[in-house]
């Protein structure tokens, strides 16, 4: 086997990627376990090193408001984990992730690439039987849209994921309004207060049950794609 090119040379560029702990008939959450296999690695491409940092989230919805100013922060501040089985952090990037993926379980047949994230309307109770603040976000989020959108080009990234073999794709413009819908919303705000072209991008993935199409294998894979796709964006 040829080694693995982490020429200095190129690019460095850092991606965070969560997935949710135990939620409804999920003991082991699906969307942690595809995502875990990334941590701590890196991914060389013709231009950039993508280094992934992987974080468990609780679903929660306090949980999320507490951990993603800080994702965001220069340089970002994660908390403990809630892994059962952590593996140390990397240091986080001084100048920030370039990429924020957020991965949670969804419904059987397609990767679903989030376009958007709601502000309020959160009815369903998390795994700790809460609301939100005024079933929507609470303070310092008042100034912000009701929807706020991705800036990343999600149709050009569905394509992308059927060439990369993922022909089960597509945009979602609805996320959910539970804690998916919420961290994404979250996360989008965050990086929105920054300023334009100050903060990371940021993107949401839905996938199947596991074997509805995809197995844990093919979501490891598909964040890598995701990530290729943005770091080819700039």
């Amino acid at each position: 086997m040829a080694p693995i090119d982490l020429s200095p040379s190129k690019k460095p560029y850092n991606v965070l990627v969560t997935g949710f702990g135990p939620f409804g008939d999920y003991e082991h959450n699906p969307s942690w376990l595809g995502v875990q296999p990334l941590s701590n690695t890196v991914l060389p491409t013709p231009t950039h090193n993508i280094s992934f940092t992987c974080f468990r989230v609780p679903t929660s919805y306090a949980a999320i408001l507490r951990l993603i100013p800080g994702v965001h922060a220069r340089p970002p501040r994660l908390p403990a984990t809630h892994d059962p089985a952590p593996q140390p952090l990397p240091e986080a990037p001084e100048g920030g992730y370039d990429l924020v993926i957020h991965v949670g379980a969804g419904m059987p047949g397609a990767l679903a690439l989030e376009a958007q994230g709601h502000k309020t309307g959160y009815r369903i109770p998390d795994w700790e039987g809460e609301l939100p603040p005024v079933r929507g976000f609470g303070v310092g989020y008042e100034g912000f849209d009701e929807i706020l959108k991705t800036q990343g080009n999600v149709p050009g990234l569905v394509e992308y994921m059927k060439i990369c073999g993922f022909t089960n794709s597509r945009v979602s413009t609805d996320a959910g309004h539970y804690c998916c819908d919420f961290i994404y919303y979250c996360s989008l705000a965050e990086s929105v207060r920054r300023g334009a072209g100050k903060g990371s991008k940021v993107q949401f993935m839905h996938i199947p049950p596991p074997g509805k199409p995809y197995g844990l294998e093919a979501v490891t894979e598909a964040v890598k794609c995701i990530a290729m796709f943005y770091s080819m964006e700039g």
